[in-house]
Formats: C-alpha cells, structure tokens, sequence
C-alpha cells in the first residue's frame, strides 16, 4: 500500500487559517527548496472532509486565494455539524524538512467544538485519505499543533 505522507492538513474547524505560499520542503542533504503550493489553484493537493469521499472540498471548503491557501466557511450550510477536514499532498515524502508560515484570522464557525479555538495544525507520516472511511473524522498521524491566543 502506497503510503501517503501528509503536509499542510489543515484541520477546518478553528479559524480561518491563510497560510502562504512558502510551503517548501528540500530533500535531505539538499540545500534546494521545492514549493508545495503554486500560489494559484490547489492543483497536487486532495481534500477530505470527516463524512464525505475524499477529493470532495465540502462547500469548497480549500481555497487558493492571494498565493494563500484559505480555510473558509462562508459556503457552509450555518452548521459545523463535526466536518473536520483535511488537506493532503499528493506527492509522496519521507525525508524532508518543511517551512511555512500560517495565521489565524476571523471568527470562529458556529458549532465549533470549544477545544477547536485558534487549533490546527500539519499531520505528516500520514495515512493516504483514500485509505480513510467516510465516516473516519481524523487520520493516522503525527501532527504538529498550531495554538494561538
């Protein structure tokens, strides 16, 4: 089984997260940067989102906007209703570092879990999201938390 190693999951049940265009990894003892992100589509990324088929960006949920990808709810349907989602690269990595830079902006979605305030954060080593049941709301992984406030 192909294993999936995740950056940049971005859990959609916080904020909205902008994170830039500088998610770059490099190649162990390397010194050149490869750009995960074009800046301009989510072209090389898969969306999953807890109760629906991976590859479906619920209410479009992922967006690339101002060479950002955005977490955004303005199309949800005035519920969070447990959709924690998720964003996996496409490409495969084991051996990488990584560098980006992220913030929290807005309000949070009604219907977040307390928990979930200014929290989110990147899963690596991670299960491949077309290994994950419709149903299943996180995957396998490690993940590096992002707290703010």
């Amino acid at each position: 089984m192909k294993k999936h190693y995740t950056f940049l999951v971005i859990i959609a049940w916080l904020l909205s997260l902008s994170c830039s265009n500088k998610i770059n990894h490099t190649i162990e003892g390397g010194d050149n940067w490869v750009s995960l992100f074009s800046g301009d589509d989510l072209g090389g990324w898969t969306a999953k989102v807890h109760k629906y088929e991976p590859g479906v960006n619920y209410a479009n949920t992922f967006r690339a906007e101002d060479g950002m990808i955005r977490v955004m709810y303005d199309q949800y349907d005035g519920q969070f209703k447990d959709r924690f989602a998720h964003l996996y690269t496409d490409e495969v990595y084991s051996s990488f570092h990584l560098s980006l830079e992220y913030r929290f902006i807005g309000e949070m979605y009604p219907g977040t879990p307390l928990y979930a305030k200014l929290n989110s954060g990147i899963m690596y080593h991670s299960q491949d999201p077309m290994t994950m049941l419709k149903d299943q709301d996180w995957p396998i992984s490690v993940e590096m938390q992002f707290l703010a406030g």
